[in-house]
């Protein structure tokens, strides 16, 4: 998908004010992500007109806002005030991130060396025991892909900054797969009992849920992130947790577990 016309203007018509991401909506109808990091010269405000100058598209998530200005900002400066001279420091500096997306041990390796990506990734010091990996299958009666499979016997899990892969560490819950599977649970269980009249739609993405296994979180732990979960056929799904009450139907992505990664470290390095 490409916009019609950039610059251009858009609204901002959804906006988490935890997870810090949201969507613009362009003046020629098209539906555009963004995050706290796309507003160069203000803070997003819900139902606000602003400037989409530039965006970014990626594999999984599609269309993303890159730099988003007020509508009474200026692109430069303006008249009277006198621009500094740029230096072959400040053009590096400017030079945008480019991590390499070809594999993820290749991406992690990237963001490790790379002191202007201004983070590490953590992964486990050994890949998860086949017996551990196993155990967990058995009792949920689930089998996971070899997609899955490869990352936990290779990775364990991956940690950074708005990113957690999930393996299994019993000493650290917030990375172990079996502690966050049963968080889930828990917390679809008590929306339910608390709910007065469930509708439809909340009943069946529960029980949908229920039949899903958590990879990984953006931002925040579950419940209150955004949770990567993956079905016995293979298919993933990006769900609001704490919004899977509301009136949208659980849609699964057209994705690799690998390029899920890849797309959310690439946005995470890009708002460093």
């Amino acid at each position: 998908m490409t916009l019609t016309r950039l610059p251009c203007r858009a609204t901002l018509v959804q906006w988490n004010a935890v997870d810090r991401v949201g969507r613009l909506r362009t003046e020629h109808g098209e539906d555009v992500k963004c995050g706290a990091t796309s507003f160069v010269s203000s803070r997003p405000i819900l139902n606000t007109d602003y400037v989409l100058v530039e965006v970014k598209s990626f594999p999984v998530i599609g269309l993303r806002a890159v730099t988003v200005r007020d509508v009474e900002s200026p692109a430069a400066p303006t008249k009277g005030r006198r621009a500094t001279p740029a230096t072959a420091d400040d053009e590096d500096d400017d030079k945008p991130l480019r991590m390499p997306m070809k594999t993820l041990d290749a991406a992690i390796g990237w963001m490790n060396k790379t002191p202007k990506a201004r983070m590490k990734v953590k992964v486990a010091p050994r890949g998860a025991s086949a017996r551990n990996l196993a155990a967990f299958e058995n009792r949920i009666g689930f089998r996971f892909g070899k997609a899955e499979h490869k990352f936990f016997a290779t990775h364990g899990y991956l940690r950074t900054r708005g990113l957690t892969v999930f393996g299994f560490a019993k000493r650290a819950p917030d990375l172990d797969l079996p502690t966050q599977h049963a968080v889930l649970e828990n917390y679809i269980a008590g929306t339910l009992r608390t709910a007065r009249r469930p509708n439809v739609l909340t009943v069946a993405n529960a029980q949908l849920l229920r039949t899903l296994v958590p990879l990984m979180t953006i931002g925040n732990p579950i419940p209150f992130g955004i949770a990567v979960l993956v079905s016995a056929k293979g298919k993933y799904y990006r769900v609001d947790v704490r919004d899977f009450g509301s009136d949208n139907e659980l849609v699964p992505e057209t994705a690799t577990f690998e390029s899920i990664i890849l797309d959310q470290l690439a946005i995470i390095v890009e708002q460093a």
